[in-house]
């Protein structure tokens, strides 16, 4: 029966994988219990003409309700906006209503 040593194992980033090596030397795969899982639309970005379409408002809108605060939340990479996909899903959630006269 081999017997396995923990060994810690830290990136340039400072991320530190655990990670096993087996009595012979060879490593094993690192476990994922202390991972969070990332949703597939956290990493999907899409640009304003892409979020526009997604929300059914012309891109010059889009770009009005960033400029005045009222835009879903956006990422900013350089010089590009860019949307998440998770962010227009939950914006679009808050501005739903029930009625005419309820408040934001």
């Amino acid at each position: 029966m081999q017997t396995c040593n923990p060994a810690k194992i830290t990136t340039n980033n400072g991320i530190s994988l655990e990670s096993l090596k087996s009595s012979k030397g060879q490593s094993v795969m690192p476990t994922t219990d202390k991972v969070t899982p990332i949703r597939g639309d956290d990493l999907t970005l899409v640009d304003n003409k892409q979020a526009a379409d997604i929300l059914g408002v012309n891109y010059l809108t889009l770009q009005n309700w960033r400029s005045t605060g009222k835009s879903p939340r956006y990422v900013k990479v350089n010089r590009c906006i860019r949307y998440r996909v998770s962010d227009l899903k939950a914006w679009l959630e808050a501005q739903t209503r029930n009625h005419t006269g309820e408040v934001a």
